[in-house]
């Protein structure tokens, strides 16, 4: 299995933590349920605009999905 990255584990956490299905965050995010599925996965990563959208909506700074080294 895929080693999670810490954006897999946020985006999952934050999902489970308010009970949402897939289909609710991908909605709320404007992406697919399978895009999440994807990230949660660790398969790929989302676009910054998109973690600009994430942020929004989770209520995170956007630079929580960044390595403290590349700030």
């Amino acid at each position: 299995m895929k080693e999670l990255n810490d954006f897999s584990l946020f985006i999952l956490a934050y999902r489970e933590d308010h009970h949402l299905s897939k289909n609710k965050l991908a909605l709320m995010l404007d992406v697919t349920k399978e895009t999440i599925k994807i990230w949660e996965e660790g398969e790929a990563n989302p676009r910054y605009d998109t973690l600009i959208k994430i942020s929004r909506v989770t209520h995170t700074p956007v630079t929580h999905f960044f390595p403290i080294d590349c700030i």
